[in-house]
């Protein structure tokens, strides 16, 4: 069975104070994006946690979206356009740390995406019968060699 599938690019990077991370993808669709602080700082002099730009090719910068600490994540959806998604290039999605403190960001983007997706279901005592017996036929052996001489020191 082929399903339409969705693709999900993830990326976790430590963003320090004022810094920017860029993750560059290709979606053909629209999608969502989100990005979550592996540990959310206890304070925030200016109350924002980080901001999220997404840059489309051949379309003006969007307005920054930022988010405050008490969010405690960052979440964009796009509804890409005909146009947007006509338009070749590679999509940026800029997340920046706002707080002041170093922060480790997961990030994930989720599109879906025309590649079928294929699916199948077997029955484990029946794929084990089926391993075992291409082993046995294949008089499949492993050797281990802790030496540099040579001589075989182990067979399985």
């Amino acid at each position: 069975m082929a399903d339409v599938g969705t693709q999900q690019l993830s990326d976790t990077a430590l963003i320090t104070v004022g810094r920017r991370r860029l993750i560059m993808f290709r979606p053909l669709r629209s999608g969502k994006l989100t990005s979550v602080p592996a540990e959310l700082p206890a304070h925030s002099e200016s109350g924002n946690l980080g901001s999220v730009t997404p840059l489309i090719p051949g379309s003006p910068t969007p307005p920054t979206n930022v988010f405050k600490l008490s969010d405690k994540f960052l979440t964009l959806s796009h509804a890409a356009t005909v146009a947007e998604l006509a338009h070749a290039g590679v999509w940026t999605c800029e997340i920046q740390n706002l707080t002041e403190t170093g922060t480790s960001f997961a990030t994930t983007v989720l599109f879906p995406t025309d590649i079928p997706v294929s699916t199948a279901s077997l029955d484990i005592g029946l794929l084990n019968l089926i391993l075992t017996r291409a082993f046995s036929v294949a008089a499949i052996k492993i050797h281990i060699e802790t030496n540099s001489d040579d001589i075989p020191r182990t067979f399985v």
